[in-house]
């Protein structure tokens, strides 16, 4: 992916970001949504609890050696900070890989993936 490539990606990140929560379960649809413009070629990460390990903190997707989420790029540092939990706040927080199933079964989004893909092709079709 070229430079320019990823600074109009994530300025699409942005415009969509502008119009859609999407963090507190719309990562996941976000995630799904844009690997489907990669074309299935991205892995997802999610952020894990010790103490409530069946559910997902926040997900980004990994393409192309980086990582995006609804912010545009983060990174695992970023991502970290996402299971923090005030009751257990000494808790480990680990990273995994998860697939689509998952990652939609435990963010409980507010959109549906068709949705947000239709809204992200609008924004990157001049891109991807």
């Amino acid at each position: 992916m070229t430079s320019k490539k990823r600074q109009d990606i994530i300025a699409a990140i942005k415009r969509i970001s502008g119009k859609f929560h999407l963090n507190s379960g719309n990562c996941g649809v976000f995630a799904v949504a844009l690997n489907k413009i990669f074309g299935g070629k991205g892995k997802y990460i999610a952020v894990v609890e010790e103490y409530e390990p069946e559910y997902i903190s926040h997900v980004a997707l990994k393409y192309n050696n980086t990582l995006f989420d609804g912010n545009g790029v983060t990174t695992l540092k970023d991502m970290k900070s996402y299971g923090f939990n005030e009751k257990h706040p000494k808790q480990h927080i680990s990273f995994m890989e998860v697939d689509e199933y998952t990652v939609l079964k435990w963010t409980n989004p507010d959109i549906s993936v068709s949705k947000m893909e239709l809204e992200l092709r609008k924004e990157t079709k001049r891109v991807v």
